[in-house]
């Protein structure tokens, strides 16, 4: 079992904070992921760490992430996160969010 380790910050990228921010507050998925950012704020290592040869091309494309995670927001639905050293801080970044498994098997081309 891994240690409990908090990161100093949890952020989200412009298109995952426009998404996020964009639900019903009231509604079962905004409830779900909020759950999956507080466990991350509580532990940064709380997701699985993705096989560097399994991730998507476009996260080293647009982020230039050097680690990949993935958490369960639900039974279908996926969060992708990285963390990144900026500033001697450890800072967890989502990326994006799957609403269901096919959606997260396209983009890292399982399917």
């Amino acid at each position: 079992m891994r240690k409990r380790e908090p990161p100093d910050e949890l952020r989200g990228t412009p298109d995952f904070e426009a998404f996020f921010s964009g639900l019903d507050k009231g509604c079962e998925l905004y409830k779900r992921i909020r759950t999956v950012l507080e466990a991350l704020k509580e532990n940064m290592l709380a997701g699985d760490k993705i096989e560097k040869k399994k991730w998507a091309k476009i996260y080293v494309k647009k982020y230039a992430v050097y680690n990949l995670f993935r958490i369960d927001a639900g039974k279908e639905s996926r969060l992708i996160y990285t963390i990144i050293a900026e500033n001697n801080k450890k800072i967890v970044c989502v990326l994006e969010f799957f609403s269901d498994h096919k959606e997260y098997e396209r983009r890292f081309g399982y399917s």
